[in-house]
Formats: structure tokens, C-alpha cells, sequence
């Protein structure tokens, strides 16, 4: 259920963003203030696809834990701006850092450097130089409320949005380790995004040996 969710909820924002920068230009070229950018995109993104803000308390859990983990995710539900999709999926913005405040040079075109052999080109890059990110909670408060399993990362570049923890990212937080759990040095959630996309599998919740380069299946 979830992995049909996430890819219908990426295509519906990623067709979005690309016609709202074709009505409005790249994002980079809005302003150069981040509380302006952000402002300008909830004022912009409305027009393109049906989004509505609403309470943090009742749009999002109390908590977020990463794969059943007792631990919360830096009171995740209580620092973020939220925005219900018609699909029941809601948009998470972190309230006062790491949303739109980045240098924003980062393009799709930048990520088009490799195919894979399951899809058409795609446009996973790092997440270095981009302009900020989201999250996206498929059901919302209904739960699990668990990273990588209702709830992803995604990168917002200049001209559109990246899947979080693909096979070029460069930045030890965002990469793929991050969502196999084999990444010892912090808890950074939301980074099996581009897996899921790409793989329409959620494999990584039952083995450890998967990787872009080798296996994609441990069934």
C-alpha cells in the first residue's frame, strides 16, 4: 500500500513543482531570502495542486520513530508547517531551519547523468547545493508515523524535487545507509525514498545486504 502511496504522491508534486517553475521560473531566481522563498512557494504551489495548511497537532503524530525505535525524531510533529494533499498524504515543512534556506544552484538536469535497468532516466542526485527539503506523511497522524515506512525525504532543487537517499548521494546523512541503518554516526530519517521509487520495494525493512549496486530484492 505504501509504495503505490509514495510513487502516486512523487508524481502528483513532482508535475506540480515543474509547472509551477515553467509559470514562474526556477526557484533560485525568486528571491534570495529563505522565509521569502518559502512564502512565495506556499503562496505559488496552491495553484498547481490541491494543498491546504493545517494544525501540526492534528495533521501529523505525536511522535516519529525510525523502524519501530523507541526514540523520537527531534520532536519531528512539533517543528514542522503541515499542508494536507487531497490523497491523505500531508507535506511537512520544518518550521525554523532546513526548509528552503540552502543555495538552491542544485537542477534536475544536474542529476541526469546515469540510467538504471528499471526506469526510463532519472534524476536522483545529492542533495548538496539544493534548496531544502520536505517530508511527506502518506496517512498523515494515522500512523505507523514510522520513517521509511509512511513517512520520506524528499529535495527540493531549483526546478523541481529529488527523491532523498539515492545512489549518487555524496553527503554521509542523506545517503542510503541512512535508510538501511547500517550508518552508525546519527539518526537522520527519511532516506529510502529514491529506493522506493526506484525499486517499488520496501526490502530494507527485512535485510541489510541491498545496495544500488548489487542486490535490490532480498525476497
Amino acid at each position: 500500500m505504501f509504495v503505490n502511496k509514495l510513487n502516486q504522491t512523487y508524481s502528483q508534486l513532482l508535475q506540480a513543482f515543474r509547472q509551477m517553475v515553467d509559470e514562474y521560473g526556477t526557484i533560485d531566481s525568486w528571491t534570495s531570502d529563505a522565509a521569502e522563498r518559502k512564502a512565495l512557494l506556499f503562496e505559488r504551489l496552491p495553484q498547481f495542486i490541491k494543498i491546504s495548511p493545517c494544525d501540526r497537532g492534528k495533521c501529523l503524530g505525536k511522535s516519529y520513530t525510525l523502524k519501530g525505535e523507541t526514540n523520537t525524531s527531534s520532536n519531528f510533529a512539533y517543528d514542522m508547517d503541515s499542508y494536507n494533499m487531497q490523497n491523505g498524504a500531508v507535506l511537512a515543512f520544518k518550521t525554523r531551519y532546513a526548509d528552503l534556506s540552502g543555495e538552491c544552484t542544485q537542477n534536475m538536469a544536474m542529476n541526469q547523468s546515469f540510467n538504471t535497468d528499471h526506469s526510463e532516466q532519472v534524476f536522483w542526485g545529492t542533495y548538496m547545493q539544493a534548496c531544502g527539503a520536505f517530508f511527506v506523511d502518506l496517512n498523515g497522524s494515522a500512523g505507523p508515523n514510522i520513517h521509511n515506512l509512511d513517512t520520506f525525504r524528499f529535495q527540493i532543487v531549483k526546478d523541481g524535487i529529488v527523491p532523498a537517499g539515492g545512489p549518487k548521494e555524496v553527503i554521509w546523512t542523506n545517503t542510503f545507509s541512512q535508510c538501511l541503518g547500517t550508518e552508525s554516526r546519527g539518526h537522520f530519517p527519511g532516506f529510502c525514498t529514491a529506493w522506493v521509487i526506484e525499486n517499488k520495494n520496501m526490502d530494507y525493512l527485512h535485510c541489510k545486504n541491498l545496495s544500488w549496486t548489487g542486490s535490490r530484492s532480498c525476497r
